[in-house]
């Protein structure tokens, strides 16, 4: 029984080391990290885990010791690939190669490993983490010119924000920031999903300008964006974000000194080789997660004295609608497990049945999930207010790069239709001489690098879209973009062969101007209009006629917006997609 225990004990004391050296070295590196109770524990179930046949093997003895011995050591050769991930390696062969070269020194360790040895090196890392934990709050102090933050609420509707009149307390944090902010009382997205809208967002130009076409831009655009005139002014640039889409993309990157994706930064390797052996394929990090990435990033990695510019991506609304249990509490207490299903194409291919039940229940959990962002978002401004960032040194820009569809129009999520609930985003700026107000006329997200190069007196560019009132002008004609999507036509096929896809195929735009908005196919040329002055929720298209007015309004618009570069378009890859789980 002794040696038994002898050897349980070891197993366990080399998990605890192997833990340890990796939140040492995590502590070390460059990169954002969130120290928490929870992600020590889970690292050392998992390593204890790893080990574990170690003690039946060398149990065994005979033959099987020296296969023990190595199993002993996987937990410290998981090190290196784990904080590779965390780096950027993503690759199987880069992995595959830090794997083997974690093995290789792991398996000379576990020689070495005597009970002394652990307990002296597991002291050791302890050491480190702390040495590194007390140089916290050094780094992101205000510099002599006035910082910026970028916050995106990704897939959040107005339509389910306490800010813009929502019934539900869903967004008390928002609230009170939008009550010091210049609030735009309608802002319009340039598409209605991820990728477009988020290039928009930064670059100042529309989806069409970019060449975007199925899942990526045209190869060489050069869009700028609004971190490069930023990282040109001398502030240190960095994304943290919840979507995956914006660290993967190569338009979206540009101008960030460092892009990170938070599952990256927290989920250890080993439960994403896991999920990925269970086609599990979760693709976004919590807010909190967020809000402590980005404090840390402030506190240890922030050039001391620097300006920066940071962009956040809070992904918490998007589906599935998975609410803490707090949330899930508060706004969704009688909505049982399961009775939402995670994904919308069971929705929008008709599989599953969209009934007026499951849809009040999808939108008490999506509430839930809002509310859980405004808490995460809540705690990233108390966090720069303690570390000494007002209005006199930060400009705060909060807006949505979409919003979603929850059972209007008979739909669920936001790759289908053009409908003003995906269409219509949050958006206020904060800070500097911003002075709080509210502004009726419609505007546009792809507004803001104007904007922001305005209130930092920056030089203006001819060719983006100008900046937002009152330092500019609202936009003659408000012009959305959806360019077709075969890949989600691939998904919704997998689910359901036969579903017919054909009203959602083809480019899609949608335009507004003095409350009417049509929304038409680009190649037929067919479409509705809407009249939001007596139908502001589109309940009511009416046939668009051939000669609309807003429709040549639209060809004027594309003369005088042409594509920035015509060059070969980006095949949009289908293994991209699902590398980085947005699609099954």
């Amino acid at each position: 029984m002794t040696g038994w225990r002898a050897r349980l004990g070891r197993a366990v004391g080399v998990a605890l080391l192997a833990t340890t050296v990796e939140v040492a070295s995590r502590c070390l590196v460059p990169l954002p990290f969130a120290l928490h109770l929870e992600g020590v524990a889970t690292a050392l179930v998992l390593y204890a885990l790893v080990g574990a046949p170690a003690v039946l093997l060398d149990r065994a003895g005979g033959r099987l010791r020296p296969i023990g011995r190595l199993f002993l050591g996987l937990p410290l050769a998981l090190i290196v690939p784990n904080v590779g991930y965390a780096v950027g390696a993503k690759e199987a062969l880069p992995l595959a190669a830090l794997f083997g070269a974690g093995l290789l020194a792991a398996t000379l360790a576990a020689r070495l490993l005597t009970g002394r040895a652990i307990v002296a090196v597991t002291l050791a890392a302890v050491a480190v983490t702390v040495a590194a934990r007390l140089r916290v709050g050094r780094a992101g102090e205000p510099g002599t010119a006035p910082s910026v933050l970028m916050v995106v609420l990704d897939t959040t509707a107005v339509g389910h924000l306490s800010t813009y009149g929502y019934g539900r307390p869903t967004a008390p944090n928002l609230d009170a920031l939008a009550a010091r902010s210049l609030l735009y009382a309608r802002a319009v997205s340039a598409a209605p999903w991820t990728i477009p809208s988020h290039a928009a967002i930064f670059s100042g130009h529309y989806p069409s300008e970019l060449g975007f076409e199925g899942f990526d831009f045209e190869a060489g655009t050069a869009a700028g964006s609004i971190a490069a005139d930023l990282a040109a002014t001398g502030r240190v640039t960095a994304a943290i974000s919840a979507n995956p889409f914006v660290p993967q993309n190569p338009t979206l990157r540009t101008g960030f000194a460092e892009s990170w994706d938070v599952l990256q930064l927290t989920e250890p390797l080993l439960l994403k080789i896991v999920d990925h052996l269970r086609g599990h394929w979760g693709y976004r990090g919590p807010g909190f997660r967020v809000t402590e990435l980005a404090l840390d990033w402030l506190d240890r990695i922030a050039p001391h004295g620097r300006p920066w510019f940071l962009f956040v991506n809070y992904m918490d609304p998007h589906a599935p609608y998975t609410p803490p249990a707090r949330e899930r509490q508060e706004f969704a207490p009688r909505v049982p497990r399961g009775a939402v299903a995670d994904d919308p194409r069971y929705y929008n291919t008709g599989v599953v049945s969209l009934t007026p039940e499951a849809v009040a229940d999808m939108r008490a959990l999506y509430d839930g999930e809002v509310h859980a962002m405004d808490r995460a978002l809540g705690r990233l401004l108390d966090g720069l207010a303690a570390r000494g960032f007002d209005a006199s040194n930060l400009l705060i820009v909060v807006v949505a790069d979409h919003g979603e569809t929850l059972g209007e129009h008979g739909m669920t999520g936001h790759l289908l239709g053009m409908w003003d609930t995906l269409l219509h985003v949050p958006l206020l700026i904060s800070g500097l001489d911003v002075a709080p107000g509210r502004v009726e006329v419609p505007v546009q997200s792809v507004q803001l690098r104007a904007t922001i190069r305005t209130l930092l007196g920056l030089p203006p560019l001819p060719d983006v879209a100008g900046p937002l009132p009152p330092w500019g002008t609202a936009p003659e004609l408000v012009v959305s973009q959806r360019h077709e999507i075969p890949w989600y036509f691939d998904e919704l096929h997998e689910v359901r062969q036969d579903v017919d896809t054909s009203p959602w195929a083809g480019n899609w735009v949608a335009l507004e101007r003095d409350g009417r908005k049509v929304v038409f196919e680009e190649e037929d040329g067919k479409g509705v209009v809407y009249d939001h002055r007596t139908d502001p929720g589109e309940a009511h298209p009416q046939p668009l006629a051939p000669g609309d007015p807003l429709l040549a309004a639209y060809q004027d618009w594309l003369v005088a917006r042409s594509p920035i570069r015509s060059t070969e378009p980006i095949a949009g890859t289908r293994e991209r997609l699902h590398a980085l789980g947005y699609v099954r």
